[in-house]
């Protein structure tokens, strides 16, 4: 079937400066999803670029476009972290993008395991305000074997061998002692948690944890797992189609291969969800599920609403421009690039004309 109804991606970035917010609206418009969730990211950081300006550019969007959705991030170079929560609250975002599972950030920021103390008043805070988290816990596991991780991964720096990386099992354990000490707490796992090389450990998971759900962001192993048993994994979905939630991964890309590279991401997600049958990606042999409406009404729209809002937190907007003020004042302490000084200047401007019309 040819899905028509509205889709919600809940799962979308901006990598680069405020020029790609307009280009994420519009590639979020030409694959036909008419509503999104963009995620921030400060805790993510790479040569050249640190993030600092990822919340305000969220607000901003959210400014502009209030019919979507936005999960702020933490910024480690402040402390208090169930503090910034609270303050994520007040400024209308609608959740909190947490990224902090992902080894290499788990490493640069310290090591500190993600059920550790430091984080215990995040996790109080949203499950006192039912404040949802989408977290990024792990990655494929193949990426701690050094003789079979992809080449994917060394490029980038995502093979987890050394000292300061979590093992896998490590990353598992702690997420079930905080879904165990804060059971009211909701949270989309990324990515499917990284779990769909085992259906059996998936179901048992989030048959234990009834406030959590998983997203379908790729990962595109997950595709090639999902098609070593289309049938089971079928089931799989029916039965949980109130637990899985739909997202892309898509974000400003810089290049004709980037775009191409996202068109046949987005191609093999719809197909996967939508045909029953088998496709072909990339030379790899995949397979569909061809789920039913009600349950792709569930998946496309209705769990990730569910969970973060029917609609969006309307954005406080002298809050918001306090907040972006701020952080330009303080833009060498947090590490700021010259773009990112002249992105913070631009939001700020926009904010103030916004607050003054």
């Amino acid at each position: 079937m040819a899905y028509t109804k509205p889709i919600i991606d809940a799962h979308t970035h901006i990598l680069h400066s405020n020029d790609g917010l307009d280009y994420l609206v519009e590639i979020t418009d030409g694959y036909g999803y008419q509503r999104a969730n963009l995620l921030a990211a400060e805790s993510y950081s790479e040569e050249g670029y640190t993030g600092a300006t990822q919340n305000s550019q969220a607000l901003l969007l959210k400014a502009c476009r209030p019919d979507w959705w936005a999960f702020g991030s933490l910024n480690h170079r402040d402390g208090d972290l169930g503090g910034q929560l609270r303050t994520l609250i007040d400024l209308g975002f609608d959740g909190l993008k947490m990224i902090e599972g992902k080894p290499d950030t788990y490493k640069r920021l310290g090591s500190h395991p993600i059920n550790g103390p430091e984080y215990d008043a995040v996790y109080a805070a949203a499950q006192e305000a039912g404040f949802p988290l989408l977290m990024h816990v792990a990655d494929p596991p193949e990426l701690w074997d050094e003789e079979n991780a992809p080449d994917f991964a060394r490029e980038h720096g995502w093979l987890y061998i050394g000292e300061g990386y979590p093992s896998l099992e490590e990353l598992y354990a702690q997420v079930e002692d905080i879904l165990t000490r804060f059971p009211r707490l909701t949270v989309i796992f990324a990515h499917f948690l990284f779990l769909s090389n085992d259906r059996e450990r998936a179901a048992s998971f989030l048959e234990r944890h009834p406030n959590a759900l998983f997203d379908l962001t790729p990962g595109t192993e997950m595709f090639q797992n999902f098609a070593k048993d289309p049938a089971a994994w079928r089931e799989f979905f029916l039965k949980f189609q109130d637990r899985l939630v739909f997202g892309t991964d898509n974000w400003d890309v810089l290049t004709e291969r980037d775009q191409k590279d996202k068109d046949d991401i987005n191609r093999m997600l719809r197909t996967f969800l939508e045909q029953d049958g088998p496709y072909e990606i990339w030379g790899w042999k995949l397979h569909g599920i061809g789920l039913p409406e009600e349950a792709l009404d569930q998946i496309y729209r209705e769990n990730f609403r569910r969970v973060a809002g029917k609609e969006p937190r309307p954005v406080n907007r002298p809050l918001a421009l306090e907040f972006v003020r701020r952080r330009l004042e303080q833009a060498d302490r947090y590490g700021c690039t010259a773009q990112e000084k002249q992105d913070l200047q631009e939001i700020a401007a926009e904010l103030e004309e916004m607050q003054n019309a």
